[in-house]
């Protein structure tokens, strides 16, 4: 008889103080007085606070500061129960409870009896009931939830770490504090016959012979019995698809074994994979069988893409790690981003992971770096990165915290990473978008903890956590690279002008202002930039859904407490937007939003361009960040927590486009009657195309100062300069000019707009010391701000409003 799945009933929750439950005969009737709430409806796999949202016992967290009001909740125990029934031929078999992820610790009992205490995300909680459950009777199960561990926020002590848990819930710069408790993946009661699949490696490997499947099963026998394994794969080939099937018997004996087989394709030639904007993410349907003669005993299904991986140095770059990714002989550019959880509650709903992948997909993104302060995302989500060409950077669950950012060697904390680490690499190496793992966001050497510059040396594999780590990966995941940590060094953090030493770097966070930014990024020698970023205000609608209709207005985090508790480290008025053009407390607020996300767009365009610019020497880039866990007022996100798309969400897709065609200009600030130059590039990810550019350069009022073409051949994957575009000013301009730039390369074409802006008005800033010590923490430099001349926003809003038109109207 096959595995039967065995229904489980609507599950209930209540809370009670810590070691408030009487876990006797109370616990099995559901009766538990005194109580912190009374008994309501609770979703497996869930958060505990939508649960008590939905029942009405807390209010939307996510409103005005209404997250301080549901501190209360991660103090307390709370007491999940079901039931079920089996049949009496049930209980004569294996029955096993399996709760595929608990947040954080629980006690686990059924009929009273208890299973067991289980700790840790990430780690399944197993047990075999069939000698505790009653047959043909109402069965109880019980999770007794245990309060959320104290551990560090934001800033805190890396080093100290003693709990397999998301740090970013405890407070970070993006995300309130909002400690999650919950049982986020299913619960599932199976009963199986002789043996059951435990994990699973369906491993494609391109020889000399053509494609072949390595597969491997870790298969469980609850008894002596012989065994076949068999592999069918529905292979995908340009003349149709080809079923094709392999077995393998063996005897068994009670216990843990594992069983292999090859599937070899022969002549037929499976359609690949490739990442996001190379090729199309085909993917062939594969199932694994267990069965005996009593027939199939357990299955497990899912898609296999058939890709070869491999790493390379970038160009002239022996001396670093091999960041270069080459799928199926290509070389893979890194158009890449940094996501953090989809939610401060955890995140179940398929509709909504994939609505964020693809909002990722469009705007031209194949690589998402995980952080590690965050989740090991879900079976779910690494599917859906399958099928949109999505390439992964797993980070495991450490991260810098500001007082020192060394791995945990708590030994507690080791045995649990150490078997989250063995599950999560069984779980994920079946995924064909996953690419590289790391130890974690942002670890250093434990030789400079004590040190004023500890943040600048990262971690290596002399670390002995990240050599535990390493040693589990290579031999469950031996296609897939490790790096130690990102950034991974020589330095941690850009510095420009330290040539040699930025290898895989991170930094800065922030526009640098109108000069500044532009020289710094036109001479970094970075070959991955993994983090960097820059702030930026929300819609006004998101802000109408988080804010009182009194918070509603330009504020800052050092005048307002609604905007302070969605703001995290980002605010950036006072030092930037008010540096440039001057106070703007008294235009309308949508208009200041428009000159934010200016700012925020502008300043990834160029970061963003001027690394690819650079492309083969500087292999991949990834900004700081992509979405957000709860809605921000302001952030550095392009994609708002509703799901509205600021305007660097745009400036990114076209950063990322299959052909850049990219201007490379000195400042954004110009005068009246000097020179403007600028020097035109294009990227061309597809093959040798002829390619036609356009610059027009125009006032305001369009009056076109200059016209050039340039025509050539664009070479694959080559960086190349087209010329120049040089004018004068005149001397009676004002407000600011455009570059129309207008491509034709192959069959592509492509239209965009870069303004400039005229600093011609004498309007006077006074900071306070809080806010000139924001401005150095945020890198933003300008030169005298007494003498300063800055420019007028009522440009920035005039070109907002052609961009908006322009990206709504696809």
């Amino acid at each position: 008889m096959m595995m039967q799945i065995i229904p489980l009933s609507p599950w209930k929750a209540v809370g009670t103080l810590p070691y408030q439950a009487d876990f006797s005969k109370h616990m099995q009737e559901g009766v538990l007085l005194p109580n912190l709430t009374p008994w309501f409806d609770a979703e497996v796999p869930g958060s505990i606070y939508r649960d008590l949202m939905r029942a009405g016992l807390i209010e939307d967290p996510y409103f005005d500061k209404n997250s301080l009001s549901c501190e209360w909740v991660a103090g307390r125990w709370w007491i999940y129960r079901t039931t079920f029934r089996v049949t009496k031929e049930q209980t004569t078999r294996p029955l096993v409870l399996h709760f595929g992820g608990i947040d954080y610790s629980a006690q686990i009992y059924v009929n009273g009896v208890a299973l067991g205490h289980h700790e840790g995300m990430y780690i399944p909680f197993e047990a075999e009931i069939s000698k505790i459950v009653k047959p043909d009777e109402e069965n109880i199960l019980v999770c007794v939830l245990e309060h959320a561990p104290l551990a560090d926020a934001q800033p805190g002590y890396t080093s100290k770490t003693r709990y397999l848990k998301a740090r970013f819930n405890y407070k970070w710069d993006f995300a309130a504090r909002l400690i999650d408790l919950g049982l986020y993946e299913p619960v599932t009661l199976t009963s199986y016959d002789n043996a059951r699949i435990l994990s699973h490696f369906a491993r494609p490997v391109l020889t000399n012979e053509g494609w072949k499947l390595l597969c491997e099963a870790e298969v469980e026998a609850f008894c002596d019995h012989t065994a076949s394994l068999s592999v069918s794969l529905s292979v995908k080939t340009k003349n149709g698809e080809v079923p094709m099937q392999e077995q393998v018997s063996a005897l068994l004996t009670k216990g843990i074994h594992t069983m292999s087989l090859t599937l070899s394709l022969g002549e037929n030639e499976p359609l690949l994979w490739w990442p996001n904007g190379y090729g199309e993410q085909v993917l062939h349907d594969m199932t694994m069988t267990i069965s005996s003669e009593s027939g199939v005993e357990d299955a497990v299904s899912h898609s296999v893409g058939f890709r070869t991986l491999s790493y390379e140095h970038a160009d002239g770059r022996e001396d670093a790690l091999r960041y270069l990714v080459v799928v199926n002989g290509k070389r893979i550019y890194l158009k890449g981003t940094n996501m953090v959880p989809l939610d401060c509650m955890h995140c179940v709903d398929e509709e909504k992971i994939r609505e964020r992948l693809l909002a990722a997909k469009e705007a031209n993104i194949n690589y998402l770096r995980i952080w590690g302060g965050g989740h090991l995302e879900s079976e779910t989500y690494y599917r859906i990165c399958d099928e949109y060409g999505l390439m992964i950077l797993q980070e495991f669950t450490m991260s810098s915290s500001g007082c020192d950012d060394v791995p945990s060697r708590n030994p507690e904390f080791l045995a649990l990473l150490h078997e989250a680490a063995v599950y999560t690499a069984k779980q994920r190496r079946n995924h064909v978008c996953l690419t590289f793992f790391d130890g974690g966001n942002e670890l250093t050497d434990w030789h400079y903890m004590d040190t004023e510059d500890h943040e600048g040396h990262p971690a290596t594999f002399e670390d002995p956590t990240l050599a535990m780590l390493k040693g589990v990966l290579e031999t469950l995941c031996p296609d897939v690279q490790m790096l130690p940590s990102s950034a991974s060094g020589p330095n941690a953090l850009l510095k420009v002008g330290d040539t040699g030493n930025n290898h895989d770097v991170h930094g800065p966070w922030g526009y640098m202002g109108p000069y500044d930014h532009y020289r710094y990024y036109d001479n970094s020698d970075s070959i991955v930039h993994g983090e960097f970023g820059c702030g930026g205000i929300s819609s006004l609608a998101q802000i109408k859904r988080i804010f009182k209709p009194e918070d509603q207005h330009l504020c800052t985090a050092f005048k307002n407490a609604a905007w302070s508790h969605h703001s995290g480290g980002w605010d950036n008025y006072a030092f930037r937007e008010r540096v440039m053009f001057g106070e703007l407390y008294d235009i309308p607020f949508e208009e200041y939003i428009k000159v934010n996300q200016f700012v925020q767009a502008e300043s990834l365009r160029y970061s963003l361009e001027s690394n690819r610019r650079r492309q083969w020497k500087n292999v991949g880039e990834m900004t700081w960040q992509f979405n957000e866990p709860w809605p921000n007022v302001q952030c550095s996100n392009v994609l708002e927590y509703y799901g509205g798309k600021k305007l660097a969400y745009y400036f990114l897709r076209e950063a990322y486009d299959r052909v850049l065609v990219s201007l490379s200009y000195e400042k954004l600030f110009f005068t009246a009657g000097e020179s403007f130059t600028a020097g035109v590039h294009i990227i061309n990810d597809g093959a040798d195309a002829p390619y036609t550019i356009t610059c027009t350069v125009k006032t305001e009022d369009d009056r076109v100062l200059c016209t050039e073409r340039f025509c050539g051949e664009a070479k694959e994957d080559v960086s190349t300069c087209c010329g120049q575009i040089n004018v004068q000013l005149p001397d009676d301009l004002t407000g600011g000019f455009s570059v129309i730039v207008e491509s034709q390369c192959g069959d592509y074409t492509g239209k965009k707009e870069y303004l400039l802006l005229i600093a011609d008005k004498k309007l006077p800033v006074t900071m306070s010391e809080t806010e000139l010590l924001s401005m150095s923490m945020h890198k933003f430099h300008p030169r005298h701000l007494d003498e300063e001349n800055r420019a007028d926003w009522q440009v920035v809003s005039r070109y907002v409003d052609r961009m908006r038109a322009l990206y709504h109207a696809e």
